[in-house]
């Protein structure tokens, strides 16, 4: 495979992992300040 096609696969597979909503509201929360996992869950009004 080559480098270009490489960095497509990289590029489509980022893609998909960020297609989560939930995902997108934790890189958010966390853009903010740090969290641990008991703040997020808080924020995110999920249970754990």
């Amino acid at each position: 495979m080559n480098t270009m096609k490489a960095l497509y696969k990289i590029h489509a597979d980022f893609c998909k992992f960020m297609a989560n909503e939930k995902r997108i509201e934790i890189l958010f929360l966390l853009g903010d300040h740090e969290m641990c996992v008991d703040e997020l869950s808080s924020a995110m009004e999920i249970k754990i």
